[in-house]
């Protein structure tokens, strides 16, 4: 039965991407929710360890951790085996099921080579270390007509990807941030 088989594939992926959530602080990988938005950290490792050199923002408070964050989006279909295997989907654990993300929004064609990715930058507070929980501060910035104001949430990490499947989702961002705009003109344009 397709419905079944559908099933299985959804819980293999997940399986093989995802590890229960672990360490003492916010990693790669990790998976939040803000405002009922998922958030997949894509800030290297070795940039999240509570009392490394900081890096990402000049001249900010030693207590807090800035990183990167790209954006999830529920994907309401069943998947190809192209677009499965086209490293843009997600397969996160939900009350015993498996819910499908993708790493950019439906507007683009799932297996275009580079779609755009959304992206922000976050602090994390105590150094993104975690509580018992996996939950943890962090600041938000709005950027405003004449000022970036900052706004404080808890937030709990859900989810943890593997470390390559990680890794892959910063190369898509990686993608998305040094793509350049080539002047090319089709058939029938003015």
């Amino acid at each position: 039965n397709a419905g079944e088989a559908n099933i299985a594939v959804r819980h293999y992926n997940h399986y093989v991407s995802c590890i229960p959530v672990h360490g003492y602080h916010l990693t790669c990988g990790h998976i939040f929710e803000l405002e009922g938005k998922k958030w997949v950290v894509v800030s290297p490792a070795c940039d999240m360890v509570p009392g490394q050199r900081q890096m990402g923002f000049e001249n900010i408070h030693e207590d807090h951790r800035p990183f990167v964050a790209l954006q999830l989006y529920e994907n309401g279909h069943n998947l190809t085996d192209t677009e499965i295997n086209s490293g843009n989907f997600v397969f996160l654990e939900k009350d015993g099921d498996v819910e499908v993300y993708c790493s950019f929004q439906k507007s683009s064609d799932p297996v275009e080579q580079a779609p755009k990715v959304t992206w922000s930058n976050f602090v994390a507070l105590n150094q993104g270390v975690l509580s018992e929980d996996n939950s943890f501060g962090i600041l938000t910035l709005d950027a405003k007509q004449e000022a970036i104001e900052s706004k404080k949430h808890k937030v709990r990490v859900s989810s943890q990807l593997r470390y390559e499947f990680a890794l892959n989702l910063i190369n898509r961002l990686g993608l998305t941030m040094t793509r350049i705009g080539l002047s090319y003109t089709g058939h029938g344009s003015s």
